[in-house]
């Protein structure tokens, strides 16, 4: 395994709660405004080794997410990486995958689950949560923003 640096400037850890089985897609949580219009570097999916997440849910199980896609949209509701399987994510033995600079609205994201129909949810009522760390930074007064998302510096 490799080690790489990368000029990271912020990174916070959010999750998708999955508590019903009916839907298929999940969104992240309409509270996560500190990750409105920031321009993504990198994203680490957290594995089922954290057992809880920072608020008290069961974490998925690897087996599980690894059937899952992601979908991160742009403030404009645009969709620059569109289903990723989360299975790519699993399968970096970085463990961190990097992105070119795109502006994102993670509120506006999804998880897909396809076969969530087949999930059995945990005992507690709560369900499980699916942490996602996202590695970030702010937007700099010279840059602009192209038709997908991505970050254009050349301003």
């Amino acid at each position: 395994m490799s080690f790489q640096v990368q000029k990271i400037r912020k990174s916070e850890t959010v999750e998708v709660v999955v508590a019903n089985i009916n839907s298929r897609v999940y969104k992240f949580s309409d509270n996560e405004t500190t990750l409105d219009k920031v321009v993504l570097q990198a994203i680490a999916i957290n594995t089922e080794a954290l057992g809880k997440s920072f608020s008290g849910r069961t974490i998925m199980s690897n087996a599980e997410m690894k059937k899952g896609y992601l979908t991160l949209a742009t403030p404009d509701t645009k969709t620059p990486i569109k289903r990723i399987p989360l299975e790519t994510f699993f399968n970096n033995q970085n463990f961190i995958t990097y992105f070119e600079d795109v502006l994102i609205d993670l509120r506006k994201s999804t998880v897909d689950f396809p076969n969530s129909a087949a999930l059995v949810l945990p005992a507690d009522g709560q369900g499980f949560s699916i942490p996602i760390t996202i590695f970030y930074r702010d937007m700099k007064a010279n840059e602009k923003i192209g038709d997908m998302g991505e970050v254009l510096s050349d301003y």
